[in-house]
């Protein structure tokens, strides 16, 4: 599970690896939390990360190699939805099984940013990731944007 919030501390994006759901909760009045919206994003969902301006956001699947689940179940990939504060529509898609790159994970969205602008991915690499926490070797990618 992950969760994000919005950049004005309304709107709560919570991902569930068990079902691959997101469920956006209205979070205006932090002591009546409502839910708003639900979606389905893959089988397994772990990582959820959103834009400064809080009109995309990035899921990826992974968890650690150990604990993905298997067989059709052990999706790997990077989707990216827009947000239009009702619902979230695709954008894109990256399959890193049929990409061989490996378990997505983790993505920094420049934490040194302090202004809302457009972004683009620069790159897309391995994480620095202990061997011992992934399988045969393979570390996890990171999104770095």
């Amino acid at each position: 599970m992950d969760i994000s919030l919005s950049a004005d501390d309304k709107t709560l994006f919570v991902d569930c690896f068990g079902d691959g759901k997101c469920r956006v909760f209205d979070v205006s009045d932090p002591q009546k939390p409502k839910q708003i919206y639900e979606k389905q994003i893959g089988r397994q969902v772990n990582m959820v990360s959103q834009s400064w301006d809080g009109k995309r956001l990035y899921f990826t699947s992974s968890l650690l190699a150990h604990w993905d689940k298997k067989g059709e179940d052990n999706e790997q990939f990077l989707r990216a939805y827009r947000w239009d504060g009702k619902e979230l529509k695709p954008s894109f898609d990256l399959d890193f099984m049929a990409l061989k790159l490996g378990r997505p994970h983790q993505m920094l969205f420049g934490a040194t940013k302090t202004r809302c602008e457009s972004r683009r991915i620069t790159s897309i690499g391995r994480s620095d990731e202990d061997e011992s926490s992934s399988s045969a070797g393979t570390r996890p990618y990171v999104l770095f944007v």
